[in-house]
């Protein structure tokens, strides 16, 4: 079960929030290194997942954001920082046992200052 429950937190720490095409980028917000952290948006392109799918999403942040994870079920992620306030993830959605499918998972997205303060965004995805 403990193999499982792994595949299961890789497949659902990717995160979404439905992105349409004609959706606008957000911009990141620059702000001082001691102001509180923001997360502008999540892009990402659907709010539900297929195993064995590849995925990627971004999150724009303000610019005094020093890192940003994902975490579900006591499990976290980092993302990468591709730039101030900008970072992005890809991950291959594994094979999961049926009784994982078919379910809505709440996901928590923080963002982290140097300071230490911290924001946090929850969305919620459904693995198919």
């Amino acid at each position: 079960m403990k193999g499982a429950r792994w595949r299961l937190i890789l497949a659902i720490l990717i995160f979404w929030v439905p992105c349409g095409s004609g959706a606008r980028t957000p911009t990141v917000l620059f702000l001082p290194p001691d102001a509180m952290p923001q997360i502008i948006g999540v892009i990402l392109p659907t709010s539900s997942v297929t195993c064995g799918e590849t995925v990627s999403g971004e999150v724009i942040a303000s610019s005094n954001v020093a890192s940003v994870e994902v975490r579900v079920a006591g499990y976290s992620r980092s993302m990468q920082k591709i730039g101030p306030g900008r970072f992005t993830i890809t991950v291959v959605v594994p094979q999961l046992p049926a009784s994982f499918r078919r379910r809505t998972y709440i996901l928590q997205v923080l963002a982290h200052n140097t300071r230490g303060d911290t924001v946090v965004r929850t969305v919620p995805i459904t693995v198919r």
